[in-house]
C-alpha cells in the first residue's frame, strides 16, 4: 500500500531500518523508506547499526563490480548502498570504465555563489550537519568568510573542549546534575537507560530538563558541575548522581572503523581534510592511506610520472585532447620531456572545422571546467574563441 505524502518521518525511517542488517537489504526491502532517509539526510544515523560487508575472498571481481554498478545511475547512491563494490572499483582504478554512465552531481564552475551557499545552509541545524551534508558549500562559505553569517540560526553544540551543564529536576526534590558535549543526544540516552531513566520508572515522575550553562570550556565545566551539585544540596535537594562530579562522560572516540566510515563520504583527500576533523585523527594514527584507498588521487608523489608511466597512461586515450583532459600531469610531463609525439603516435588528430566554435558550443565546453585556467589549458581553441568574442565573463562570472 502506498504511503501518504510525508509519511516517512525520521523516526519511522529509523524504525524501518532496524529490520535490516545491511544498507543494501534496507534499499531492496523498503525503497521508499530508504530514499526518504537520504532526502532527510539521516541515512548515516538510521543505518549506524548495520554491518559493513567487506570484500571477503575477493568476491568483488571486475565483472561483479560492473554488474553491480549498472544498477545505479547516481554515484552517491551507489556509494551509499554498495560501499564494498564502490571501494573496489576505485582501488583497482576501474572507475573511468565502470562509472562513466553515472550522474556525479558535479556543480558547474562558480555554482556556489553567496546566495546559493546561504540557501543551502538553511537546511541544517548545526555547523557539523552543514559540513557533512554539503561539504563543498561549507568549504566555499568558510573560505569566503560567510560562515558566521550563514550559521547564525544554527544551534551551538559542544565538542571535546566545550561542555554544558544540565540538570533533571523531579517534583519530589530529587535532582541529577551532569555535563555533556551535546545535550540532545545525552537527553535521548537518559530516557533509555541509566540513573535518570531508573528514577523515572521508580517514581513515575517526568523530570524537567534544565540547561544550566552554555557550552563552556571543559575544565571550567568540570568545576562548575560540582558547584551546582553543592548548590542543589544546600537548597534541600536529594542528589541522584552516583559518581563523583567532574568526569567528562563518554566522548565519541574515533576508532579506525569510524574514521573509515567517515572517509567513505568523500572522493578525494582534499575534500576529506577540509570538511572533516576526522582526517586529523586518521593522520595522527597513520590510517590515512588505508582508509582513503578508494579515493581519487589528485596529486601524485614527486617524480611519480616516469617515462614508462607516462607512456602507459597515454595508451589509454585515442586523442591528445582526451589524454590532456584525462591525466593532465602525465600529459604535461610528457610535453616537458619531448616524449609527447612518440607516446601519441597511435592517436587520431581531430581538428574542428572552421566556424565550429559557436557560442552555444563554447558554453557547453566551458561547463566541463572549474576555472578559466583549466578551460584555457584543456580546450585552447574554444578559449581563444571566447576571448575574441568576449564571452569569458559570461561563462566564468567573477564572484563578489
Amino acid at each position: 500500500m502506498k504511503k501518504p505524502n510525508g509519511y516517512w518521518t525520521k523516526e519511522r525511517c529509523r524504525e524501518e531500518a532496524l529490520k535490516y542488517e545491511t544498507r543494501k537489504d534496507f534499499q531492496i526491502g523498503n525503497v521508499s523508506a530508504y530514499n526518504s532517509s537520504r532526502k532527510l539526510k539521516c541515512l548515516e544515523e538510521v543505518c549506524s547499526h548495520m554491518k559493513f560487508v567487506r570484500n571477503v575472498n575477493n568476491y568483488w571481481t571486475k565483472d561483479r563490480c560492473e554488474e553491480e554498478s549498472l544498477k545505479y545511475n547516481d554515484l552517491s547512491e551507489f556509494r551509499d548502498v554498495s560501499k564494498t563494490a564502490h571501494k573496489e572499483i576505485y582501488r583497482n582504478k576501474w572507475d573511468k570504465e565502470l562509472l562513466k554512465h553515472m550522474n556525479r552531481d558535479k556543480k558547474p564552475c562558480n555554482y556556489w555563489t553567496k546566495e546559493k551557499c546561504q540557501e543551502e545552509s538553511l537546511k541544517y541545524k548545526s555547523r557539523s550537519e552543514f559540513q557533512k551534508g554539503t561539504p563543498r558549500a561549507y568549504i566555499v562559505s568558510r573560505l569566503n568568510g560567510w560562515l558566521d553569517e550563514f550559521c547564525s540560526h544554527m544551534k551551538v553544540v559542544g565538542n571535546r573542549m566545550k561542555r554544558c551543564i544540565y540538570s533533571y529536576e523531579f517534583e519530589d526534590k530529587h535532582v541529577y546534575v551532569g555535563l555533556t558535549y551535546n545535550i540532545e543526544i545525552r537527553h535521548d540516552r537518559h530516557l533509555k537507560k541509566g540513573t535518570v531513566y531508573n528514577y523515572i520508572i521508580k517514581s513515575n515522575i517526568t523530570p524537567k530538563l534544565i540547561k544550566l550553562t552554555k557550552y563552556i570550556d571543559v575544565n571550567v565545566a568540570k568545576i562548575k558541575e560540582g558547584e551546582y551539585v553543592e548548590k542543589y544540596k544546600n537548597n534541600g535537594w536529594n542528589i541522584l548522581n552516583k559518581t563523583k562530579t567532574g568526569g567528562i562522560g563518554n566522548v565519541p572516540k574515533w576508532t579506525k572503523e569510524k574514521c573509515h566510515k567517515e572517509a567513505l563520504k568523500y572522493n578525494n583527500k582534499r575534500d576529506f581534510r577540509m570538511s572533516s576533523n576526522t582526517y586529523n585523527v586518521a593522520h595522527k594514527n597513520g590510517w590515512v592511506d588505508e582508509i582513503c584507498s578508494h579515493m581519487e588521487e589528485l596529486i601524485k608523489p614527486k617524480n611519480y610520472w616516469t617515462k614508462e608511466k607516462c607512456k602507459e597512461e597515454a595508451l589509454k586515450y585515442k586523442t591528445k585532447q582526451d589524454f590532456r583532459r584525462g591525466c593532465s600531469s602525465a600529459y604535461n610531463n610528457s610535453y616537458a620531456n619531448d616524449w609527447l609525439d612518440n607516446f601519441c603516435s597511435h592517436m587520431k588528430e581531430i581538428k574542428k572545422p572552421s566556424g565550429y566554435w559557436t557560442k552555444e558550443k563554447c558554453r557547453e565546453e566551458s561547463l566541463k571546467y572549474i576555472t578559466r585556467g583549466e578551460f584555457r589549458k584543456y580546450s585552447g581553441s574554444a578559449y581563444v574563441k571566447c576571448l575574441k568574442e568576449k564571452w569569458l565573463n559570461e561563462f566564468f562570472p567573477k564572484q563578489n
